[in-house]
């Protein structure tokens, strides 16, 4: 009987945490996203999240710093191209860009992460993602991704979480195909 009792309230959260969207919509497409034949993806925007952040921090550490936002923003920017070029199958001949913004990052601490767990130490990473219109311009959907930066890889997870992030971005497109 002590199984049953601990058993429903984990099934009951698995399930509604299986039914959460993999981002945040904030506007949903319109037109829709299959009245596109292509999209181009922009280099991701990390200026003014490095302007924003940076200001307090020194030489080296702002250098180390960038480094990973521009890592981060090429693995994205890479995969959703990648995807959307294996995917995306539609004849028409409208065409969109895809805007990527980085809007917040904290790596978190990987030593709490790993000596401590329980969600210590834990970061994030926050992208916006716009789909414009490439005629006129025109906003047709945009979508936030908030992605944590979780694991004990010392270092590593960061990049895990920017490959989810994108990972993330991918399932929009394929959920509006």
């Amino acid at each position: 009987m002590r199984r049953s009792t601990l058993l429903l309230p984990v099934l009951a959260l698995l399930f509604f945490t299986g039914c959460e969207k993999p981002y945040l919509m904030n506007k949903s497409p319109n037109p829709p996203l299959n009245t596109y034949g292509s999209f181009n993806v922009l280099p991701v925007n990390n200026d003014t999240f490095i302007k924003e952040n940076m200001q307090a921090k020194d030489d080296a550490d702002r250098q180390k710093y960038i480094t990973i936002t521009n890592d981060a923003a090429g693995m994205v920017r890479n995969q959703v191209t990648q995807w959307l070029a294996g995917h995306w199958q539609n004849s028409s001949a409208r065409k969109a860009d895809v805007q990527i913004d980085l809007l917040d990052y904290s790596g978190g601490s990987a030593a709490a992460r790993f000596f401590v767990g329980a969600g210590a130490g834990n970061g994030h990473v926050t992208y916006e993602m716009r789909v414009v219109d490439h005629q006129t311009q025109a906003l047709v959907s945009k979508i936030t991704i908030n992605q944590p930066i979780t694991g004990q890889m010392f270092g590593a997870d960061k990049y895990l979480a920017f490959n989810s992030a994108a990972k993330r971005m991918d399932q929009f497109f394929e959920d509006n195909q």
